[in-house]
């Protein structure tokens, strides 16, 4: 029998750690593993995932209602000095409760990945899951390891208990940041007695802080890259998608790929404020963008368009391959799909040296990096790209050749089953390794 694995995920599509999660899922169903992924939002039509459901009663419906209502309230007062521009921040408790542990089905592995939005109950699935059950949790950011927050902005509380978060706009040393580290390490403790839990990291840089956290430093932590289907992204024609853009051959297209163009995090400002510096230099340059945007930015001296939300892969291959210049402007941000879909389509890359991005962009072979919000350095990164063609030759070869090389969705897959098989002590896809031998007599007959 295969082993049986659950992927827990607040989506299978919502966003680039939903859409991590469920690669690795259908990674692994190719593979012959068997996997299901369980959502609370399912966007796919994959038959292998499926939406929560509690098969609660309506009177157990409107007890989750109220509970998610006591939980609003109590984020809400702390809401209201919140700075604006921020990124989530995620209450470890949610409606289901109890529900989301007694609610999924049983499995060899559990591997948690992204699980916001009112889904995951850590006391609830931790209290009420079988501690038997080896339980893998994949960070897609820093929230596992914080009092809610999803990115630090350069807040270091959480490495010693959180309170006077910065995020809330708090003063409080006992405020809601501190109440759910406190809550959250309480059940790590338990965890730790059971040895079944491991954490996994998408990059080196979040597996060090990690290993740093006082929440689950404790634990083993891995690092495993996420990986990209370089059949699905790979260099395509691209005349095609530049004639219905409007772009010329001797222009220049640069592209902007985010799930929220204007979050904060995100750095569209200072990209415009680098954009504006490189068209004074070189002529014919279009900015194209993809994601959500409720109003284009007043900027004259940009030309920009923005495509929308696009979810289709090809499309989006093809419109990489289209680009001269990927840029990714984040000011924190831990590994992100986007530059490994670019580079598999042949894009070099310009982006700011943080989070897991420099472990992608290797300076003069990949692309270029800048320091963290430095308009004029990325600037002068996209002008040096932009002006070579034969750099950009150069570093589209070494692109692909890095993701074929380092970030394939087989590779990824291989070192998730490797981490699976020995939580469970099973060999390959699913057979139950041999006891040890005691003086020649196989334990297992």
């Amino acid at each position: 029998m295969a082993m049986k694995i659950i992927q827990v995920s607040a989506s299978d599509g919502e966003g680039g750690a939903a859409r991590a999660a469920y690669r690795l899922h259908a990674g692994l169903l190719q593979a012959g593993y068997d996997s299901r992924m369980m959502v609370r939002h399912r966007v796919t039509g994959d038959p292998a995932v499926h939406t929560f459901a509690t098969g609660w009663s309506v009177v157990q419906r409107i007890r989750g209602m109220l509970r998610a209502k006591r939980i609003e309230l109590a984020m809400r007062r702390f809401y209201r000095k919140r700075p604006g521009g921020l990124g989530p921040f995620t209450d470890d408790r949610s409606r289901f409760g109890a529900a989301i542990g007694t609610g999924l089905p049983k499995a060899d592995v559990v591997n948690l990945h992204w699980v916001g939005n009112d889904y995951f109950d850590y006391g609830g699935f931790f209290s009420r899951y079988p501690a038997c059950a080896p339980v893998v949790w994949t960070l897609h950011d820093m929230n596992v390891l914080t009092g809610g927050c999803h990115y630090n902005e350069g807040c270091d509380r959480y490495l010693d208990g959180c309170g006077c978060c910065p995020q809330l706009g708090s003063a409080d040393p006992n405020d809601l940041s501190h109440g759910i580290f406190n809550r959250k390490q309480a059940v790590f403790n338990r965890m730790a007695a059971t040895g079944r839990f491991r954490v996994v990291s998408c990059s080196q840089w979040l597996g060090r802080l990690a290993r740093q956290s006082k929440l689950v430093g404790r634990f083993p932590v891995s690092v495993i890259p996420n990986g990209i289907d370089p059949e699905l992204y790979q260099p395509r024609p691209a005349q095609d998608v530049r004639h219905a853009l409007g772009i010329g051959n001797s222009e220049k297209m640069i592209l902007f790929v985010a799930e929220q163009l204007a979050a904060r995090r995100k750095g569209m400002p200072v990209l415009l404020e680098a954009m504006c510096g490189v068209c004074r230099v070189v002529p014919g340059v279009r900015l194209v963008c993809v994601g959500a945007l409720r109003q284009l930015p007043e900027k004259p001296d940009v030309p920009l368009i923005n495509l929308g939300t696009i979810q289709d892969d090809r499309l989006l291959s093809l419109i990489y391959s289209a680009a001269d210049l990927f840029v990714i402007p984040s000011l924190q941000e831990n590994f992100p799909l986007t530059v490994l879909e670019s580079m598999a389509c042949g894009t070099p890359v310009a982006g700011f040296d943080t989070g897991g991005i420099p472990e992608m962009v290797r300076p003069g072979r990949t692309g270029l990096l800048a320091p963290v919000g430095d308009a004029a350095a990325l600037t002068e990164a996209i002008i040096q790209i932009l002006k070579s063609d034969a750099l950009r030759r150069d570093m589209a070869v070494a692109c692909r050749a890095t993701v074929l090389a380092e970030y394939t969705l087989a590779q990824q897959v291989e070192a998730y089953a490797a981490l699976y098989r020995d939580m469970t002590g099973r060999r390959d896809r699913g057979e139950v390794a041999p006891a040890p031998a005691v003086n020649g007599i196989n334990r297992n007959g």
